[in-house]
């Protein structure tokens, strides 16, 4: 067990973690630390779960990350979304992660949640309408492979988002999202 302490009340293992989010900037630097957790069964993927930590102890967490979160040079100007790249360390675009959730908005001017998952050397990605959660489509692409390479150019133009607890998305997410999963996804979009 690798335990490495963040805050003075605050320490992590760092053996459970999946992957961290980092968003802000020095002034208002958020991590969301995603921890590993085990299936219930064979039959459920495994859920995440998340707690966000603000302030010193997210700083002190990206700095044992080998980085200093930086300020933004924008002299009094609205900081631009690309801001956040300068102050995120680079793993490489979605390293060791088979699960991740966009918000991305269609040519149509319609809002759609996208839920990506890697299994078996292959992926998926499913569709729900941004509004009210209906699921709308289900892709496999050809040829197989990992959904941060098959849907590069989607997820570039789309906000990433998270989840609370990842759904089973062939069990509880065949006509809709539950209604938390979709109040949560919201509440990051709007």
């Amino acid at each position: 067990m690798s335990l490495i302490r963040i805050d003075q009340q605050t320490a992590l293992n760092l053996d459970a973690i999946a992957f961290i989010k980092f968003t802000g900037d020095v002034e208002g630097l958020s991590a969301t630390v995603n921890f590993l957790s085990v299936p219930v069964s064979r039959n459920q993927g495994s859920n995440f779960v998340s707690e966000t930590f603000e302030g010193e102890a997210a700083t002190n967490l990206f700095n044992l990350l080998g980085e200093t979160p930086t300020q933004s040079t924008n002299s009094g100007e609205d900081k631009p979304e690309s801001v956040l790249s300068s102050i995120i360390p680079s793993f490489g675009d979605g390293l060791g992660r088979n699960k991740a959730w966009y918000y991305h908005r269609g040519a149509d001017g319609r809002g759609y949640f996208l839920a990506f998952v890697n299994a078996k050397g292959s992926c998926s990605r499913r569709t729900f309408d941004a509004e009210t959660g209906r699921f709308l489509r289900k892709e496999y692409p050809q040829g197989g492979g990992a959904y941060q390479d098959k849907f590069a150019s989607l997820i570039q133009n789309a906000k990433e988002v998270t989840v609370d607890s990842q759904p089973n998305l062939e069990r509880d997410c065949k006509v809709r999202l539950p209604q938390a999963v979709l109040d949560h996804l919201k509440k990051q979009v709007s």
